[in-house]
Order: C-alpha cells, then sequence, then structure tokens
C-alpha cells in the first residue's frame, strides 16, 4: 500500500519557502521578473481559491 501525504498549510513542516519558490519559478518561466519574497508572503495567507477569484 502506498500513500502521499500533502501538506501545504503548514501543520506539518513549513511550506512556505517552497510554495514561494515555485510562485518565483513560474514567473520566470513565463518571462515576468519575480518580485521579492516580501511581496510574495501575502499569497500565503488566503485560501487558494480565492486568488482566482480576486
Amino acid at each position: 500500500m502506498y500513500a502521499i501525504l500533502v501538506d501545504l498549510d503548514g501543520t506539518i513542516v513549513n511550506s512556505a519557502p517552497g510554495i514561494i519558490d515555485s510562485y518565483q519559478h513560474a514567473l520566470r518561466c513565463m518571462g515576468v521578473e519575480c518580485p521579492p519574497v516580501e511581496d510574495l508572503i501575502w499569497s500565503l495567507v488566503r485560501p487558494p481559491d480565492a486568488h482566482f477569484r480576486s
């Protein structure tokens, strides 16, 4: 039996650095200048679906 554990809310590990790195990587791949980490932290305090509504 196999299981995959996903923890994106930081309950088990601090996932914020990985999420921010992913945002920056995606922006670089699209040719967009990456904002500093401090400017991306806001994205971690709202549920993901809220980003798409605003």
